[in-house]
């Protein structure tokens, strides 16, 4: 039987930790909303022909890493070819052979001289278009997604790169406005943005035609998710020069920057978040004026999963790499050297993202234990409710205004209702299942490993 007293210190730690919890989220809220309305108001000062006549934009490089030449990656980088973008070239690693590619772009083997700043695998052949000269194919063998992300960024010939894949669809307009940022400021390293599902959407020449909610209610759920999480932490958190999710697929970086920090990791559970650490360490540890922005929208929207199994090994997966991440970056905890990174950014990752899971469950555990043990108190469970599930719910619904107002409107009068259905329907056995998912990926993380060492 557990002690009283250890019972009650038990409930009041885990009231004490969501307390703190909310209050830095409306902390990261109040920053972040002041930073994407100005944002905003700057994206849409100077029309886009105008960015155009002028020059004030950046020729962008992107990296498609693919492990299996496809017909959905044909597809994909057609739609990329297509954009309305004045400066642009795309590289397709592909692990193996490219029948499909070559057959529907013309590729033939082509002898170039390239930069190999960064080790990967052996690269077998460089493939060029002959009907699309903004077309290269790059074919070596297999050592997953970093390795491959590292030889395109190797023949990378712009100077700003951006990551993306054969499930995202790349916005050219938000393209030429974030690029604007990194032409007009040149000590801005990276331009990161908001993540909006790709279900739903209605593609045309190039661009986005329509914008329909998903018919999938998962779908639909994870809408509210990401709206979240942008108010919540990722705009404040760029405020303070101190976001860690700056190399993604829905960011752009400059080409010299990234290079310098070693590019992606071909540890794989790693992945964007240990190379985001390593780049921001690089640049706070340089000495010279830097700072990173976040475009107030997607730059890309991704497709997400609809079923639930897709879902779960996901955000595990997600979760495990933040861990391990934080995990080799450790010792940037703290340190008042690294700026807002070490004193703010990665501390709260540790105890606000890392371990949110468990806390969480922890949480719903000792409402249950209360009832089971016949050990009533009815105030926890009030103040646990209202903590978790009714600021959860509140700061979903201000994510979603706020979404709205940078532009996210979907298509049909009854859009806002379903989605503050979803906004309820959030707290009744999604996050539950997601918090497992996410507990099950930081277990993940103590698997042993090769450990890739920081620098």
């Amino acid at each position: 039987m557990i002690p009283e007293a250890l019972f009650l210190a038990s409930l009041y730690l885990v009231l004490g930790y969501f307390t703190a919890a909310n209050l830095l989220q409306s902390l990261w809220g109040a920053l972040g909303l002041r930073s994407l309305v100005l944002g905003r108001l700057s994206a849409t000062a100077v029309p886009a022909e105008d960015v155009r006549r002028l020059g004030v934009w950046l020729p962008v490089s992107f990296l498609v890493p693919a492990r299996a030449d496809t017909t959905a990656l044909t597809a994909a980088v057609r739609d990329l070819l297509a954009l309305d973008y004045p400066d642009f070239e795309v590289i397709v690693v592909v692990s193996g052979d490219a029948p499909l590619l070559a057959e529907a772009f013309g590729l033939v083997e082509e002898a170039r001289v390239y930069r190999r700043v960064l080790k990967t695998a052996p690269v077998r052949t460089l493939l060029r278009s002959v009907v699309e000269p903004r077309l290269t194919v790059v074919q070596k063998d297999d050592a997953g997604r970093g390795d491959a992300l590292n030889a395109a960024l190797n023949v990378a010939a712009f100077p700003v790169v951006c990551a993306t894949d054969s499930r995202s669809v790349v916005d050219a307009a938000a393209l030429l406005g974030a690029t604007r940022a990194l032409a007009e400021d040149a000590a801005v390293a990276a331009v990161a943005s908001t993540v909006r599902p790709a279900n739903g959407l209605v593609r045309g020449a190039g661009e986005v035609a329509l914008h329909r909610l998903p018919k999938s209610w998962l779908a639909r759920l994870q809408i509210v998710e990401h709206a979240r999480a942008a108010f919540a932490s990722r705009a404040g958190l760029t405020g303070l020069r101190a976001l860690v999710n700056v190399a993604g697929s829905c960011a752009l970086v400059r080409t010299g920057a990234l290079l310098a920090a070693g590019g992606w990791p071909a540890d794989a559970p790693l992945g964007d978040a240990e190379v985001s650490l390593r780049l921001l360490r690089k640049l706070a540890s340089s000495g010279r004026k830097w700072s990173v922005r976040l475009w107030p929208g997607p730059l890309a929207r991704r497709a997400v999963p609809e079923r639930w199994s897709e879902l779960f090994v996901r955000r595990a997966r997600w979760h495990r790499g933040l861990v391990q991440a934080l995990w080799v970056h450790r010792d940037l905890a703290l340190r008042s050297r690294h700026g807002a990174l070490g004193v703010v950014a990665v501390p709260y990752l540790w105890i606000f993202e890392g371990l949110a899971p468990a806390v969480e469950l922890a949480g719903y555990a000792l409402v249950v234990a209360t009832w089971a043990t016949r050990t009533v108190y009815p105030e926890y469970a009030l103040e646990f409710f209202l903590l978790v599930v009714f600021f959860g719910v509140l700061v979903s619904q201000v994510a979603l205004g706020v979404e709205t107002l940078l532009g996210a409107q979907y298509q049909g009068v009854a859009a806002p209702v379903v989605l503050l259905l979803c906004a309820l329907a959030d707290f009744v056995l999604y996050r539950q299942l997601l918090a497992l998912a996410r507990l099950g990926g930081a277990a993940w993380a103590l698997v042993p490993r090769k450990r890739t060492p920081a620098p």
